[in-house]
């Protein structure tokens, strides 16, 4: 995460750099990639409280394997599910208000958490961005 004095927001950025495997050392390396990275702005005063990497798997409609991986993300505000695949956008979101900052993936399009709807009660609930609308689906486990 970060913030941008110019704009007076902060944002969420992906660098154009990767980590690859060296399959015989199995040493890990900081290559740069192609491309200048990518870049989501935040609302005014959100913070990110915490992030998980979604296990690589098909895009929504069956295909091939994506590229890269899907993002959860959860602020003081909300939950949200990232797609890096081309630029950075937001394919699933949900206002909520965590009453944990952890996320636990459910596969590659699902993540759970625990959040509360009326600052009382905390309910473990998911977010998906498979059979979704705009805002992708949720519910309560």
């Amino acid at each position: 995460a970060g913030y941008s004095r110019v704009v007076e927001r902060p944002c969420l950025l992906l660098t154009k750099h990767k980590l690859e495997r060296d399959g015989m050392s199995n040493q890990l390396t900081l290559v740069e990639d192609t491309g200048l990275g990518h870049r989501l702005w935040l609302r005014e005063g959100e913070e990110v409280l915490s992030t998980a990497e979604l296990p690589n798997g098909p895009n929504n409609n069956g295909g091939a394997l994506r590229r890269r991986a899907n993002i959860a993300v959860a602020s003081q505000y909300r939950v949200m599910i990232l797609s890096a695949e081309g630029s950075l956008s937001i394919v699933a979101e949900l206002d909520a208000r965590l009453t944990c900052a952890s996320l636990s993936p459910l596969g590659s399009h699902c993540v759970a958490f625990c959040a509360s709807g009326d600052g009382r009660t905390s309910r473990v609930m998911y977010l998906s961005t498979l059979e979704s609308g705009e805002e992708g689906s949720r519910g309560v486990l």
